[in-house]
């Protein structure tokens, strides 16, 4: 895949593609995923409780 890249961006052989970002609307919007509370993933004073 790296070489396909590098031909459709132009660029040099010298040069690896590190990261690739894609910039963009999505066709339809996703439904909204409900998020746990703070409480379940946050701790303080300590790794996990």
């Amino acid at each position: 895949m790296q070489g396909r890249i590098k031909e459709i961006l132009g660029i040099p052989d010298r040069y690896r593609v590190v990261v690739l970002l894609s910039l963009g609307y999505p066709v339809k919007s996703p439904k909204r995923k409900l998020r746990k509370p703070l409480k379940k993933i946050v701790s303080y004073d300590c790794f996990f409780k």
